[in-house]
Order: structure tokens, then C-alpha cells, then sequence
């Protein structure tokens, strides 16, 4: 007998199609992000990433609930400016919802422009994510990166969180006077080298104020980790 079918065969194929199914993105997992509630409730998520235009800069990405689109949420650049280059980017929330976002990108000399927005309500049905208010804060240290931000506990929206710096700072090699020492002592010659500092700096964030912004922040000498 042969198991060879002779005659013509019919098949059979049923599916379904998936509905609102698009390509994911990623979040970058060499930067931190940041998640907050928008006034329902909903996530929204800060990250850092690689930016649209395709020129290998870094920009800062909001990504908040949005049942008008196929996926349920919306995605896009945040910055002060078109073409900027991120550094790093710092997020934090109020108690009664209000969102505070502090950036620093590159100002193409070496250092850092800080920029934080006021209270920003999260609003769900007109979210404020592409029209930010950017607040700059100048008077820090000329040629020197902010490589971290960190904000303290916001409270309440008509408080200002603490916003503390890190500078990374290169050390001069052969003049003392210019060692960054707010207390005035006179630096040993033998204590600088060329190695890589972090100056860590108090940066107010109220909207209101416009000078004395960056304080340099001291540790205490016998701080153990």
C-alpha cells in the first residue's frame, strides 16, 4: 500500500489580526529615568536617549499617557533648545503632583547650561510636557561639566526643592590660587595634581531669584561612606 495521496489536497488557514500593535522603544540603560503621576494617576517616564536628528546628540525624552493615539501614549523631546546635546537631567515630584525637571546640556566649551522649570502641574487632559517653561540658571563654573543632579523632597509646589550639582573639575597643575576653595585657605602646591575632582554645588531652583544661584556645597572633612 503507498502512502503517497493521490488527488488534489485542500488547506485550511485561519488567523486574527493584532490591533494597536506597533514597535516598542527602549529606554537607554546607561542613563537614569525618572517616573512620575500625571493628575489621574497615569505613569509618566523621563529618560535620556539618543535624540531624532540624527547627529549623535542626547536628548531628554517625556513619554505620558494619551488615549487619542493607537499605543495609549505619547512620546517626545523635551529640552530648551532645538540641538542641544543632554548631559544629564533630574526629576522630581511634589506631594500635591507638581513636577519640577532640571536639565543640563553641553555648552559646547566644555561645561554645562542648567535649566529647571517652575511647579508644573501634570495636567492628563492637556499635558505641558512640550511646552515647558525653561528657567536658566547661570554662574557656574566655566569648563567644567555638571556630570549629576540631584533634587531633594518636594514638598509642595510653592516650595522649591534643594538642587545639589556635581562639577566634574580638573585640577590645575602649577597655580594654587586657582584650586576652587570657598574658605580662602591657601592650597599646598603638593595638593593639586591633574586627576579628575568633583566640586559639588548648591543650585536654587525658585524661578524667582536671579542671582547668587550656584553655592559651592562643602563636605564635611571626616565624612565616611
Amino acid at each position: 500500500m503507498s502512502d503517497t495521496i493521490q488527488g488534489p489536497v485542500t488547506a485550511q488557514v485561519t488567523g486574527s489580526l493584532m490591533l494597536n500593535y506597533l514597535a516598542g522603544t527602549s529606554v537607554d540603560s546607561q542613563y537614569p529615568f525618572f517616573v512620575a503621576e500625571d493628575d489621574q494617576g497615569s505613569p509618566l517616564m523621563f529618560t535620556m536617549g539618543d535624540s531624532d536628528n540624527g547627529d549623535g546628540t542626547t536628548t531628554l525624552w517625556a513619554t505620558w499617557r494619551d488615549a487619542t493615539v493607537p499605543t495609549g501614549f505619547q512620546r517626545a523631546s523635551i529640552h530648551p533648545a532645538p540641538g542641544v546635546n543632554v548631559q544629564c537631567f533630574c526629576v522630581s515630584q511634589a506631594t500635591d503632583g507638581a513636577v519640577v525637571v532640571v536639565i543640563a546640556i553641553d555648552d559646547g566649551a566644555g561645561g554645562s547650561r542648567l535649566f529647571v522649570t517652575g511647579a508644573v502641574t501634570p495636567s492628563s487632559s492637556s499635558p505641558p510636557w512640550t511646552a515647558l517653561q525653561w528657567v536658566s540658571r547661570p554662574g557656574g563654573p566655566a569648563g567644567q561639566a555638571v556630570q549629576r543632579l540631584v533634587l531633594g523632597d518636594h514638598i509642595a509646589a510653592h516650595v522649591p526643592p534643594m538642587l545639589l550639582a556635581e562639577v566634574k573639575w580638573q585640577a590645575p597643575q602649577d597655580d594654587p590660587a586657582m584650586l576652587p576653595n570657598p574658605c580662602g585657605a591657601v592650597v599646598p602646591p603638593k595638593a593639586i595634581d591633574n586627576t579628575t575632582k568633583i566640586q559639588r554645588y548648591l543650585v536654587e531652583t525658585s524661578t524667582e531669584q536671579s542671582s547668587g544661584l550656584w553655592q559651592q556645597y562643602l563636605q564635611p572633612s571626616d565624612m565616611r561612606y
